[in-house]
């Protein structure tokens, strides 16, 4: 859990960072890059995972 929170923290700081806006914006964002990256603990991303399939994007 603590690397969770570590990784949301350090992706929400380089958007907001980059002048993204404020952090309230970006957190949608944040959530579905997190839920979509590759994570090696489990071999694949954690929508994936739940989902059994990857995310289609547009």
């Amino acid at each position: 859990m603590e690397r969770t929170n570590q990784s949301l923290e350090d992706l929400l700081r380089a958007y907001v960072l980059d002048d993204r806006g404020s952090w309230d914006d970006v957190l949608p964002l944040i959530e579905f890059t997190y839920n979509n990256s590759y994570h090696a603990s489990i071999g694949m991303a954690l929508y994936e995972a739940l989902y059994g399939r990857r995310c289609q994007t547009p």
